[in-house]
């Protein structure tokens, strides 16, 4: 594996410098402006990244998003807060997404959507990608 920096976030907004470990299947990188919209970056932290899962810890301001992505595995989403969280998937359409802190949620491979915490309050979870 190789080591790579990844700096998340546009035009100066909630930029953080992260440390990640490459593979072969990692899809990971940086949002377009067109994919932001009008929010700033949420945070996200790497914390496993190896043959078998992904880890990765989001911390969303109010405000901030993840940018429009597509998640090429299939997943587990552990939210750390109870909240809300707006969801835009690639044809437009906004939901709204309730977490509720230690109740996990599941969802296969091609998820499309940008996440955007609509909510007055951090909200943050922990991704598991099943490789």
């Amino acid at each position: 594996m190789s080591k790579v920096i990844c700096v998340l976030g546009i035009n100066g907004l909630a930029w953080q410098e992260l440390i990640l470990f490459t593979c072969p299947d990692c899809k990971l990188k940086q949002a377009s402006e067109a994919e932001m919209g009008d929010f700033p970056q949420a945070s996200a932290t790497v914390k496993i990244d190896n043959e078998r899962v992904r880890v990765t810890e989001w911390s969303f301001e109010p405000g901030q998003a993840t940018g429009h992505h597509r998640h090429e595995l299939d997943y587990i989403v552990v939210p750390l807060t109870t909240g809300r969280l707006k969801i835009i998937d690639n044809s437009g359409a906004e939901s709204d997404a309730q977490l509720e802190r230690g109740e996990p949620y599941f969802r296969y491979a091609g998820v499309e959507h940008n996440v955007i915490n609509d909510d007055s309050k951090l909200n943050a979870f922990i991704e598991l990608e099943l490789k």
